[in-house]
């Protein structure tokens, strides 16, 4: 899970197979929780929240742009389920593979379309039929 620790404090996104190669900047706290404890899917659930998300806006500094530091993590009150928030994990799990799922069609759709554009309308046309009047 990453969260925003400068500005719009507690903005936090779940890191998923669909974020592979993407970089952040340093105003980004990244936190791993211990799986023996707390699943990472449960964690993210917690810190999307309204709880989370107040327990976070309360622990930020600063009067002009705010913020916060990794220490103030430390401090969050955390309910953690008898299964460690298993289940939880599980449907944020599955959430997010139907949105990497998503994301690749909709760049596959793209590059179809980009292709259409690069080989011209005629050839384009020849390929895939001709629907419409012109």
């Amino acid at each position: 899970t990453l969260v925003a620790c400068g500005g719009t404090l507690g903005r936090s996104m779940y890191v998923h197979s669909n974020y592979d190669g993407w970089v952040f900047s340093q105003h980004v706290m990244r936190l791993i929780p211990n799986r023996e404890r707390v699943f990472p899917g449960y964690l993210f659930a917690f810190i999307k929240s309204g709880y989370g998300q107040s327990q976070i806006q309360q622990s930020g500094y600063g009067s002009v742009i705010p913020e916060i530091r990794d220490f103030h993590f430390n401090n969050l009150a955390i309910r953690i389920p008898p299964d460690q928030g298993e289940q939880i994990h599980g449907l944020v799990e599955t959430a997010f593979d139907k949105r990497a799922e998503a994301l690749a069609q909709e760049n596959r759709a793209i590059a179809l379309f980009e292709e259409a554009l690069r080989r011209g309308r005629e050839r384009t046309e020849a390929d895939w039929g001709r629907e419409y009047d012109a």
